[in-house]
């Protein structure tokens, strides 16, 4: 398996190999020159040179795929089945914290962290969690039938709630506002979240919605 480089207009610069077995990757994310994504035989996070393709370093986590890891105030936050906080130019494992009632539905998480503060946010078996990576602990739960990546403005949290959309307060869960496609429908795509509107989608078209009035303002 080999992470590749391209310039911007598609010229191929390089490739590095790394370990892997049956795993499936979401991007890698790239901070001040340097790349970091999930990899490894037994499942792990790599820290690549993103100019030159030389490994800089491998730290071993838990055998998941379909993750990527998120930067927050220099700090690499990975979810798996645990929340894992490493430091950026070492690799080293700052701190884990796991999940006593963690549901497991397959090897691959399909998302990333939010990060507001102190939280790190995800979805798993029905609940928003937000874990306090200060504290290294579960700060609080909400059983909403959440799944999928959460997006964020930097203040309310937007979550796939049983196909709503649901916007949630950061700092305890609380429901804000939601909005569904149709009496039917229901959200099957990411949510993207600008200043004055969310965008999602339900498998057949796009909904822009408006965050004032919570209602659609263009299909």
């Amino acid at each position: 398996t080999y992470l590749h480089c391209y310039q911007v207009d598609g010229t191929f610069l390089w490739r590095a190999p790394f370990d892997s077995q049956w795993e499936h990757y979401l991007g890698p994310i790239v901070v001040d020159g340097t790349v970091y994504f999930d990899g490894g035989t037994y499942g792990g996070i790599y820290s690549f040179d993103g100019t030159s393709g030389m490994m800089n370093w491998y730290t071993g986590l838990p055998q998941y795929d379909s993750w990527s890891p998120t930067w927050a105030d220099g700090l690499l936050i990975v979810y798996t089945n645990e929340l894992d906080i490493i430091a950026p130019s070492t690799g080293l494992n700052l701190g884990t914290i796991t999940d006593p009632n963690y549901y497991w539905s397959g090897y691959s998480p399909n998302q990333a962290p939010v990060v507001i503060g102190n939280f790190a946010y995800v979805t798993n078996g029905g609940r928003l969690l937000a874990f306090d990576t200060l504290n290294q602990t579960i700060a609080w739960t909400v059983a909403i039938s959440a799944s999928g990546q959460i997006a964020t403005d930097g203040t309310e949290l937007f979550v796939n709630s049983g196909g709503t959309l649901s916007a949630r307060d950061s700092g305890t869960g609380a429901l804000h506002w939601s909005w569904v496609p149709s009496a039917t429908g229901s959200i099957a795509s990411n949510i993207i979240v600008f200043d004055s509107h969310v965008v999602v989608g339900d498998g057949t078209s796009t909904y822009v919605v408006n965050r004032t009035t919570h209602k659609t303002d263009q299909v």
